[in-house]
C-alpha cells in the first residue's frame, strides 16, 4: 500500500515530529541494504523496529522513529528516517544498522530544511510507536510516560 499524503496532512506531521512530544527530533536518516536483493518493504520496517529497540536498550533511551519507506521497483529499497528520542542520542547509535545491513546516511534534523516533505511525498509513510527501553520500573510496569501520552 503506497500512501500518497497531501501537503496538509504532511504539514500536521511536520507539527507533531517538532512540538507534540516530550521526544524530540535529533537526526535524519537513510537506512540502506548493501545486499544485491533488498528485503520487501514489510521486512524493511521489522528491520528497523529491532534496530530501534535496540538502540532504546543499548542507550537506554526512549525513541520514536518516523520511517518513510521506498516503494518503487526502480529504485533500490532504502527506509528514510526522523529518529526522535527523549534524551540525546550519541552517533554511535548507527554503526550497529551499517555492522547488519549496509549503507547508512545520518544528518542532524533541521526544521527549516524539508525533510519531512521530502521522506512523505516521495516514500510509504509508516507509523511505529515509541519504543521504551523498559529500564525504569514504571516502564516495566506498563506504566512508561511516553507510551501513555499516545505520541
Amino acid at each position: 500500500m503506497n500512501t500518497i499524503l497531501t501537503k496538509d496532512e504532511l504539514d500536521k506531521i511536520k507539527y507533531s515530529i517538532e512540538n507534540d512530544s516530550e521526544i524530540k527530533p535529533q537526526y535524519w536518516l537513510k537506512l540502506g541494504y548493501r545486499s544485491n536483493s533488498p528485503p520487501r518493504e514489510y521486512v524493511a520496517l521489522r528491520d528497523l523496529v529491532r534496530w530501534s529497540i535496540g538502540v532504546a536498550k543499548k542507550f537506554d533511551v526512549h525513541v520514536k522513529p518516523w520511517p518513510g519507506i521506498e516503494t518503487s521497483p526502480d529504485i533500490r529499497l532504502h527506509i528514510h528516517v526522523i529518529m526522535s528520542a527523549n534524551k540525546e542520542l550519541p552517533l554511535e547509535f548507527i554503526r550497529e544498522w551499517h555492522r547488519r545491513h549496509g549503507d547508512v546516511w545520518c544528518d542532524i534534523y533541521d526544521p527549516s530544511k524539508h525533510a519531512v516533505h521530502y521522506q512523505w511525498f516521495k516514500h510509504q509513510y509508516e507509523e511505529v510507536q515509541v519504543i521504551c527501553p523498559r529500564k525504569k520500573s514504571s516502564c516495566r510496569r506498563k506504566r512508561c510516560r511516553y507510551l501513555l501520552h499516545n505520541l
